[in-house]
């Protein structure tokens, strides 16, 4: 029969997100999607400027909307110091996923002991981190030297040399990351250690998660699944769709980046038969 999994009872799921001047239509694509498929804690770091109708859509399902006072790109530098403050309980498991290009078709933490393992302290890696690719999926354009807008943005952040010998690199998405206060606080801290970068590299985490990865400055437990084999599924052009899928099974439990390509919602039910919508 098929195999069932449910979330594991020592972890306590949080999704966390930010969301600097969108308007209601994204709030309702991921707020309404979220909530229709999972229960747990949910926090929203939004700008001052949030419509009031966001702050009522968050109300009324249960997400917590935080208010920060700071230009985009200067939060964007801190937000993991930030999801290691709010992820602070010890059986907090937490999904940093981007927002205005996500929809959520199942609980994203419903099998994380089946893909994401158990460290010896009895929780999943500080970071589980997923590897990703182009619509080609899972069989071509993962390296960075395959990808050149991929392979760019390491160039603006590191250099052309560094890019280079991250050829072979199978990249990562950045755009969904689970994690530990532990691993996201390693995130912060090996981020700030590359002290300034060149402003071209401003909004370029994806290269700096990459670069961290590559040469292993996060020190904390990291596990980077295949792509198409684990909990998270990259698939498009540049950071692509990210998919939680069901191992042997095409249950998608959400979907990141997919604005940027022509494809329809998709649902798995009960008899494992996917379906459109």
């Amino acid at each position: 029969g098929r195999e069932v999994m449910s979330k594991p009872s020592s972890i306590r799921g949080l999704v966390l997100t930010v969301a600097f001047g969108y308007g209601l239509p994204e709030y309702r694509t991921f707020v309404l999607s979220l909530r229709r498929h999972y229960k747990g804690e949910a926090i929203i770091i939004s700008d001052a400027g949030a419509a009031s109708e966001a702050s009522q859509l968050c109300v009324a399902h249960n997400v917590t909307m935080l208010h920060v006072d700071m230009a985009p790109k200067l939060f964007r530098h801190t937000r993991f110091s930030r999801f290691a403050e709010l992820c602070h309980l010890p059986e907090h498991y937490c999904l940093s996923i981007d927002f205005r290009d996500s929809f959520f078709q199942a609980d994203p933490f419903s099998n994380i002991d089946l893909l994401g393992g158990r460290t010896e302290r009895g929780m999943p890696p500080d970071l589980l981190l997923s590897q990703e690719g182009v619509a080609t999926w899972p069989h071509s354009g993962y390296t960075l030297g395959e990808r050149w807008m991929q392979k760019s943005w390491v160039e603006q952040c590191f250099g052309k040399e560094t890019a280079a010998a991250m050829q072979a690199w199978p990249t990562i998405c950045s755009g969904a990351v689970f994690g530990t206060a532990a691993g996201f606080a390693a995130f912060a801290s090996a981020y700030s250690a590359l002290g300034q970068l060149p402003h071209a590299c401003d909004f370029q985490d994806q290269a700096v998660l990459n670069y961290l990865v590559s040469r292993r400055l996060l020190h904390a437990s990291v596990r980077v699944q295949p792509r198409g084999a684990g909990v998270v599924h990259t698939m498009a052009p540049y950071c692509g769709v990210t998919v939680f899928v069901k191992r042997g099974g095409c249950a998608i439990a959400a979907r990141h980046a997919a604005s940027r390509v022509g494809l329809q919602r998709r649902a798995c039910h009960s008899s494992g038969r996917c379906v459109d919508r």
